[in-house]
């Protein structure tokens, strides 16, 4: 073969012997070599992305109860946390209507609140509480937001304040609480009974038959009962 055809060959990784072709492979280690390169260049590109946040546990996210969840008072329950502090926890379950409606609770409603709308159970605890989370133009000064757009006061007081002017579509009212001691919550995390979710305006005034299984983890979190009324 002639000098040219084998320098021609050479280039071509092809190496001759007696006039026969043979191809030479890459080395395997300078095949893995690439690859871990490769590898090193994808997981800094990923590294370059912030990673999203898990919901911080405080006011204005959503608690989910576990499917085990032990205490029967709170199974499939979604609760809005209303407040997180050293002294203890408050929230509203927000997925449990109840049979009676507003207009049989309250005969004299304003225009403003569908009567026809159920009443809520709220929590377990101090059910003469009767609260309401609602969205409008109005801010009473009898409420406080508890999400951004949302607000929540005692119904007793905001019926007699005439700045109360709520979106009679966003409205929720709701007897009694839930609560928790200083700590309690935290241990019940630990133990898996709740999954923290962030909280959105549209999960709170939406159908509540469904709100459970669309918060689950593979796709969110129990609320629980509303603050005390008489800080508000």
């Amino acid at each position: 073969m002639s000098d040219y055809l084998a320098g021609h060959y050479r280039r071509r990784n092809i190496r001759v012997e007696d006039g026969v072709r043979t191809r030479v492979h890459v080395p395997v280690i300078w095949r893995a070599g690439c690859s871990l390169l490769a590898a090193f260049l994808l997981g800094l590109l990923l590294l370059s992305y912030p990673l999203a946040a898990a919901p911080t546990l405080e006011a204005g996210v959503f608690l989910r109860a576990d499917d085990g969840m032990p205490d029967p008072r709170f199974r499939q329950s979604v609760i809005l946390l209303i407040r997180h502090a050293p002294d203890g926890t408050l929230g509203l379950i927000i997925n449990r209507p109840l049979v009676t409606s507003l207009e049989q609770l309250f005969p004299r409603l304003p225009e403003a609140l569908p009567g026809e709308q159920p009443l809520y159970y709220g929590g377990p605890v101090r059910p003469e509480l009767i609260s309401i989370l609602f969205s409008g133009a109005s801010a009473p000064g009898n409420s406080r937001e508890v999400l951004p757009g949302v607000r929540l006061g005692s119904l007793a007081r905001l019926l007699k304040d005439p700045a109360f002017s709520p979106d009679a579509k966003k409205v929720r009212v709701l007897t009694g609480v839930a609560s928790w001691a200083p700590g309690q919550l935290n241990r019940e995390l630990a133990r898996g009974d709740w999954t923290v979710r962030p909280a959105q305006a549209h999960d709170l005034f939406a159908p509540p038959e469904h709100l459970w299984q669309r918060l689950s983890p593979d796709k969110g979190l129990l609320v629980r009962t509303a603050l005390p009324l008489d800080g508000v």
